[in-house]
């Protein structure tokens, strides 16, 4: 479960529900509670928190907690990383947010349809910082998903709106092009990103974090409901009373709709 999987990284675990909008609204999408509750945390939570999301079909590997999560998130910050970022892939420090990369690492593929920028970063998994910077971009976030709730592509309009804010947000958003964020197409080669980038990050992260070898070791492995590699039935909210949170969207959104 991913609630143990964090225990053992040292990370409190909360689950996240949002209730007060009607099946019939689209802002009742759970797409667009991620991007709610991530706006409601980062103006909760002092600065220079760690947040960590990951969607409902992603898995925390047990395996990589050995590592502990507070010596990846310091590896992330120091080691000379690769990072893909809209103004340029390179070597950057301290990013106030991490993502995953798309599968296709910014070329044309799902979720691209709508988006003029290009499509890098992932929502599926990501790290944040919580900084004035990275406060903003939620808001920014929020905002943009808001105005426009609905996407061509299944699924991906929260993504797509996140996308489109990035290229010009305030503070550093950058992508991690590494298996330690593990898209189940990138296992069947089926992703289109550049696998020497991979390959160099992969190898400075297992140097330098304890008992690491990846791509075996991921951190997070998304869309495993849909692959074998789901070795542990889902969380079930019935389950996770004392460990779940609840926002009312109605509450949320009011102000914006004015």
């Amino acid at each position: 479960m991913n609630s143990h999987a964090a225990h053992l990284l040292q990370c409190e675990f909360t689950y996240y529900l949002c209730r007060g909008a009607s099946r019939d609204d689209p802002h009742y999408l759970p797409h667009f509670c991620k991007v709610a509750v991530l706006k409601s945390l980062v103006y909760q939570l002092p600065l220079k928190s760690i947040i960590m999301y990951v969607d409902t079909d992603a898995f925390l590997n047990l395996d990589t907690a050995i590592a502990g999560f507070q010596r990846i998130l310091a590896t992330l910050r120091s080691s000379g990383l690769i990072w893909q970022r809209y103004h340029g892939n390179g070597t950057i420090s301290a990013p106030d947010i991490i993502t995953a990369p798309t599968r296709n690492c910014g070329r044309n593929g799902h979720c691209s349809s709508d988006l003029t920028v290009g499509n890098l970063h992932c929502t599926c998994t990501m790290i944040w910082t919580v900084s004035e910077a990275s406060r903003l971009v939620a808001d920014r976030w929020f905002r943009a998903t808001i105005s426009d709730p609905t996407s061509s592509e299944p699924g991906c309009f929260d993504q797509n709106s996140f996308n489109r804010i990035a290229a010009s947000a305030p503070g550093t958003i950058a992508a991690l092009l590494s298996s330690l964020f593990l898209e189940r197409n990138y296992i069947y080669g089926e992703g289109k990103c550049d696998q020497r980038m991979f390959i160099r990050n992969d190898a400075i992260l297992n140097g330098a974090l304890p008992n690491l070898v990846l791509p075996a070791s991921y951190l997070v492995l998304h869309r495993v409901k849909r692959s074998a590699f789901f070795r542990r039935p889902p969380e079930d909210p019935r389950t996770l009373d004392d460990r779940t949170q609840y926002l009312n969207l109605t509450e949320a959104i009011a102000p914006l709709l004015q």
